[in-house]
């Protein structure tokens, strides 16, 4: 059996990803909430283009366009 060789990626987004569980009062499992922190590189690439009243603030509608696309 042949083994398969190690992959040669060369990343250039770091991303930090979590995940949580969502509950109901039941103890069912209704949901996982993902959030994914991206490095600072590609996090000043991403968001080139996006005015901001206050240098470095985003508001939740300024930033919905990019959690589409990433």
């Amino acid at each position: 059996m042949l083994g398969a060789p190690a992959a040669q990626a060369h990343p250039h987004v770091w991303i930090t990803a979590t995940s949580e569980l969502i509950y109901a009062p039941d103890g069912a499992i209704t949901g996982v909430r993902h959030a994914w922190t991206f490095d600072d590189m590609f996090s000043t690439y991403a968001l080139q283009g996006i005015e901001t009243k206050t240098k470095g603030v985003y508001s939740r509608e300024q930033l919905a366009p990019l959690a589409q696309v990433n």
